[in-house]
């Protein structure tokens, strides 16, 4: 895996329609670290703000999903860019939004976590 590429991908909720301005955060969870939804409200929160979105990912998910990415890349060395890749893990969506300079733009969407 190249060196510092857990710095080249921002992932976005892809919960909201067309609006990809949630970036993704890393959250502590009971048991790890994820990534969420700004949206996101844990059910453990003291104060429960208005909807939730359940939007989520595991960082081994997201470990997945940047070695894929990094096997595709280098898969075309003559056609590097992945904008408008799509594949489906494990009960989740990902689409790559944007693929410029070797950083990634993916809008990710968590269908199992969704249903609970």
């Amino acid at each position: 895996m190249i060196l510092d590429s857990w710095n080249n991908v921002t992932l976005i909720c892809g919960n909201h329609m067309s609006d990809y301005t949630n970036i993704m955060e890393i959250k502590e969870g009971p048991h790890s670290l994820f990534y969420s939804c700004p949206k996101y409200t844990s059910i453990h929160a003291k104060v429960q703000d208005g909807k939730s979105c359940n939007n989520r990912l595991t960082l081994v998910d997201f470990e997945e999903m940047l070695c894929f990415l990094m096997e595709k890349a280098h898969e075309n060395v003559e056609e590097t860019n992945l904008k408008g890749l799509r594949w489906n893990k494990k009960g989740v969506e990902y689409e790559v939004m944007e693929h410029k300079d070797g950083k990634f733009k993916v809008i990710m969407k968590n269908l199992k976590a969704m249903r609970k």
